[in-house]
């Protein structure tokens, strides 16, 4: 019997009811930091105008990474595959990797009609 299921470059359209673990470092998110900007703000217009007007992508670890990603994702631009597992038996999705992306998608996707989605390399444990 299969244990673990590997889809990839899967799309996902995260959503505020899914349960996802992050696992990115506090320093790098926005929110620890003070506020976070697609909270405060979750109009998908508002950051397809960012990325046109943005000259360089900023780290993930600088102010305004997430707003710009955010403005990627919207704009349906290529981001790289955030690394993911599913736990069936938990019900819980965890980001291995990228999870920025996720946590982005997720916000805006609460808002907006129109759905964002993310690139996903999944391993589902059944």
């Amino acid at each position: 019997m299969r244990e673990s299921i590997y889809i990839k470059n899967g799309n996902f359209s995260p959503l505020q009811a899914d349960r996802i673990l992050f696992a990115f470092a506090p320093i790098t998110c926005e929110k620890f930091r003070g506020e976070c900007p697609i909270e405060k703000n979750p109009l998908l217009d508002d950051y397809r105008l960012l990325t046109k007007i943005t000259r360089k992508k900023p780290c993930d670890s600088d102010e305004g990474y997430c707003a710009y990603l955010a403005g990627e994702i919207a704009d349906k631009q290529p981001v790289p595959a955030v690394e993911m597992e599913y736990r069936r038996q938990q019900d819980t999705f965890k980001c291995l990797k990228g999870g920025h992306g996720v946590c982005v998608a997720q916000k805006l996707n609460t808002v907006n009609r129109e759905k964002c989605v993310v690139k996903v390399n999944l391993k589902i444990y059944l």
